[in-house]
């Protein structure tokens, strides 16, 4: 059962690559087959043909040449004029040029006269035994270097004055065979080459509306959705090309009303995350300026009750209260949006902020940029969309990943903006849907897909955590505008 198993995917494997061969040479090997097959069949036919009707032909002028020969010298061999027989052999040789030989034989079958330049071969001496049907006195032989000999015994007066024994040569069925296998050959390189050449022509036909066609699939694959195919005729695979093309054009309006869409919803999103910075920014300034300077207002009078009346230790403890209140509002007041950010930019407030974060959460964070104090200033929504996604990014690691490091890396230059946060926790499955990471890595990926840019988040379960997010400066100043 293996070896028929494997017996069956040999096969397999040779049928697939027969299957596989281009079109192109599988038509030139159809042409040039056929063309071949067409001729060997013609060239047999015919020669066998050609051969039988020459044979025939060849068979009774021997005869008739032997019959006519015996009956000429009947008169000099009835008078034993061997001389004058001689010059009729001579002159019958030189008439006809295949003739091989002529022997002329008494009645008992003796060589009377020959026209060989020698002696008689030893196999021609005897008389054959076919004389004894003189009607049909005739055979073939196989004379090896002379090839076959018609050889032809007639007898003289009866065969009373003895026998004409005829040799010959088969040359003129041998140079007509030759001449028809030469022109047969002729005709079959010519039918070949027109063969291939229609299969060439054909293919072409054929392969170069399938090349043209592969092409534009090539190029819808590249997202080129302009791309058609030509449409050469109107067979199948012109109808295979328009139906190609209505599909590309189904796929570019598709394509089209999805960008028209998703530029909808970007400019939907742009404007909600900025009427939500704006609400953060308001809420905080709220916190700060209203209930900030209230809960402050309140601290103060109950320090200045406290020191007129000597309330003890029920006021203080409020006033403690008090003052944690006010510290809370001012850690909310500055999560909601950070007034640094506004008023000294990026570099700055990603500075404080990872200090505030590593003395709450007792963890290191280290910060680096490559922009000097005092450098060109980022544009602000770039500003802010990094500012959130670190801010994301570290919250995400001091609440889940339970780090003893972290490090946020701030790069710029003219063309770009990198943000590299990387911590050493326990890491996570990156290749989890989005509805089990949760909103926070989606608010992020949105934040720099709206700037032009891409966010890349890299963790292994035991392995930490890295998030790289990279924002082309121009890109990010055409989608703000």
């Amino acid at each position: 059962m293996k070896g028929a198993g494997t017996e069956r995917r040999s096969t397999g494997r040779v049928v697939w690559a027969i299957l596989s061969v281009p079109i192109l040479v599988k038509m030139v090997g159809i042409g040039a087959i056929v063309a071949g097959c067409f001729g060997v069949i013609t060239f047999v036919r015919t020669r066998d043909t050609l051969w039988e009707n020459l044979n025939a032909s060849l068979t009774k002028r021997v005869i008739s040449e032997a019959e006519s020969l015996a009956d000429y010298l009947a008169s000099p061999l009835s008078v034993h004029d061997i001389v004058t027989v001689r010059q009729i052999l001579g002159k019958t040789s030189a008439r006809h040029a295949d003739i091989l030989y002529i022997l002329v034989r008494d009645p008992e079958g003796k060589v009377l006269t020959h026209t060989f330049d020698g002696s008689v071969p030893d196999e021609l001496v005897a008389l054959p035994s076919y004389r004894l049907f003189p009607d049909d006195a005739f055979r073939v032989v196989d004379a090896l270097e002379d090839g076959l000999v018609f050889e032809a015994l007639r007898p003289v007066m009866l065969g009373h004055g003895g026998y004409v024994q005829l040799g010959w040569s088969h040359r003129m069925i041998a140079e007509e065979l030759a001449s028809l296998r030469n022109t047969i050959l002729a005709s079959l390189a010519v039918c070949t080459a027109l063969g291939i050449g229609l299969a060439l022509l054909l293919s072409l036909v054929i392969t170069q509306p399938v090349h043209r066609l592969n092409e534009a699939v090539q190029q819808i694959s590249r997202h080129n959705l302009d791309a058609r195919a030509t449409v050469f005729s109107g067979d199948e695979i012109g109808d295979l090309a328009i139906a190609f093309n209505e599909m590309a054009e189904t796929l570019a309006q598709n394509n089209k009303t999805i960008l028209e869409k998703e530029n909808a919803r970007a400019a939907l999103v742009q404007r909600i995350i900025t009427a939500q910075e704006q609400e953060r920014k308001a809420i905080s300034r709220e916190l700060h300026d209203q209930i900030g300077q209230s809960l402050l207002a309140l601290l103060v009078d109950m320090r200045t009750q406290n020191n007129e009346m000597s309330c003890g230790a029920y006021c203080k403890r409020h006033q403690k209260g008090i003052e944690g209140l006010i510290e809370e509002v001012r850690q909310v007041s500055k999560g909601m949006h950070p007034s640094v950010l506004d008023d000294y930019g990026l570099d700055s407030a990603l500075r404080a902020y990872t200090k505030e974060t590593a003395a709450r959460h007792n963890v290191r964070i280290d910060y680096e940029t490559n922009c000097p104090d005092g450098c060109r200033r980022l544009p602000e929504h770039v500003e802010v969309a990094l500012y959130r996604i670190a801010q994301e990014a570290i919250t995400n690691a001091v609440r889940h990943a339970k780090p003893s490091h972290v490090s946020v890396i701030l790069l710029t230059d003219p063309r770009q903006a990198t943000l590299l946060i990387e911590d050493d926790g326990i890491g996570f499955c990156a290749e989890q849907t989005p509805a089990v990471r949760g909103l926070g890595l989606l608010s992020m990926r949105e934040r720099c897909s709206l700037l032009g840019g891409k966010l890349d988040i890299i963790s292994e379960m035991e392995e930490g955590t890295t998030v790289r997010a990279r924002v082309p400066l121009q890109s990010a100043a055409a989608c703000k505008t």
